[in-house]
């Protein structure tokens, strides 16, 4: 297959999971009334909108973690009880019991950023240094 072959079938299997996905989409929220209608409609239509960003917010959040391990906040943590000073390894377990907790433990324990002070390393898995930089540099709070 052809780089443009190639290009030609990607388009037209994104333009089908669009067609999928906007149907999906239609499906869970319901059609605004029309224009002509009541401000009690409007206002109940718009009650349901919020209610199902509501609904979905509180998926998306016990589905994607606030929390990350690094492997800067891991080698730290390991440095850190070589030397006898245990208390980091103590943090990151216990975010790691719960890395989905929403009141804020994470920001509590105050752990750097990576580009606050983590070295690069090559631990990164791309051909790309700039990309490798970049991964490695990302922060562990999402």
């Amino acid at each position: 297959m052809s780089a443009e072959e190639k290009a030609q079938t990607d388009r037209i299997a994104w333009a089908k999971w669009l067609v999928s996905y906007r149907s999906h989409v239609r499906a869970l929220a319901p059609a605004p009334p029309a224009l002509t209608a009541s401000a009690a409609e409007w206002s109940a239509w718009y009650n349901g909108v919020q209610a199902l960003d509501i609904q979905r917010a509180a998926v998306m959040s016990h589905a994607n973690p606030k929390f990350i391990l690094r492997n800067y906040l891991a080698q730290r943590a390991i440095e850190l009880a070589e030397a006898g000073e245990y208390s980091e390894v103590q943090n990151l377990m216990a975010l790691l019991r719960d890395p989905y907790d929403l009141h804020g433990t994470a920001a509590a324990l105050k752990l750097p950023h990576a580009a606050d002070n983590a070295p690069v390393s090559g631990t990164a898995c791309t051909p790309n240094p700039t990309q490798a930089i970049a991964t490695h540099l990302s922060f562990e709070y999402v």
